[in-house]
């Protein structure tokens, strides 16, 4: 049986069109889909360092191109942001077959996961949002996740990570993936 690690990807990326602290927590785009967005998402201002996070808190405005935040994350107009599902939600969350995994390995900004398929060698690229440092944070963590995988029940064969295992505590800051790239 074919066993699975649920990598959690934003639903939803984009830039701020205006900040309106004033009136309303909110992002304001132009043309903006929010097509699947839930109440008590996690909404990540990516422009910032460290990165601001706010939750939906409505979708009242959400045919007009505004998303109700829990805080305002937005200091200034064109900042752009990722929105995730919540640690207990998968939606977003890609599938990513273990079969044939050799080894994960930092490469300079991405987490590097290779895997043969027979004579063929495939990689996959986890970009992440932001600068990780140094600390092979994401090697580690796809690597005790899967470990967890490996010796659950042998009728489990799909373990998702929870998005707030990417908050690296040592550095304080979040790796969130933005895109995993087959090589």
């Amino acid at each position: 049986m074919a066993k699975y690690l649920g990598i959690p990807i934003a639903l939803a990326r984009g830039t701020s069109s205006s900040a309106t602290p004033q009136v309303f927590n909110l992002i304001e785009t132009s043309g903006a889909a929010f097509d699947g967005i839930k109440v008590g998402d996690i909404v990540v201002n990516t422009e910032v360092n460290p990165m601001l996070q706010a939750t939906v808190t409505s979708l009242e405005f959400v045919s007009s191109g505004r998303l109700v935040i829990s805080d305002n994350i937005f200091k200034s107009s064109s900042e752009d942001y990722a929105i995730f599902s919540p640690n207990d939600d998968t939606r977003g969350n890609v599938l990513m077959s273990i079969e044939g995994y050799i080894v994960a390995r930092d490469i300079v900004g991405l987490l590097s996961v290779d895997f043969t398929q027979g004579g063929t060698a495939n990689q996959q690229l986890f970009t992440p949002i932001g600068t990780p440092v140094t600390d092979s944070f994401l090697t580690k963590l796809y690597l005790r996740w899967l470990e967890r995988l490996l010796v659950t029940n042998a009728t489990s064969n799909r373990l998702d990570i929870p998005l707030n295992e990417f908050f690296n505590n040592s550095s304080n800051v979040p790796y969130y993936i933005k895109s995993i790239n087959l090589q």
